[in-house]
């Protein structure tokens, strides 16, 4: 079975246009809800709506679902995943404990 290259949750940019004007290229994303084919192919919702349509088609094995409600699905090979820095969130972090010693060392050397 293969393994989402995502996470629900998860921000993602989309790497084209969709045929169908459900994602534009370089917009971003959250990843809604993830599915899994029995083939392996991977969709991620990204919370476009779809009411026309009550099934969808594997792009991959060409097997027909019931779609589960009105949200669209799309190949995950469409979308490239954002990494959330938690390096710059560190660092931000540390800058305003230092600036804040240091306007306390301030304070104390002109007392």
């Amino acid at each position: 079975m293969n393994t989402p290259p995502f996470r629900i949750g998860q921000k993602v940019v989309a790497l084209r246009d969709s045929r169908f004007g459900y994602f534009k290229k370089d917009k971003t994303y959250n990843v809604l809800d993830i599915e899994i084919c029995d083939c392996g192919y991977i969709t991620i919702c990204i919370g476009k709506v779809v009411k026309d349509y009550s099934f969808e088609i594997c792009n991959k094995c060409e097997v027909i679902r019931k779609r589960k409600g009105e949200y669209a699905f799309h190949g995950a090979s469409n979308f490239a995943p954002i990494e959330e820095s938690r390096t710059h969130i560190q660092y931000v972090a540390v800058s305003e404990s230092l600036r804040e010693k240091a306007v306390e060392i301030a304070a104390v050397e002109t007392n």
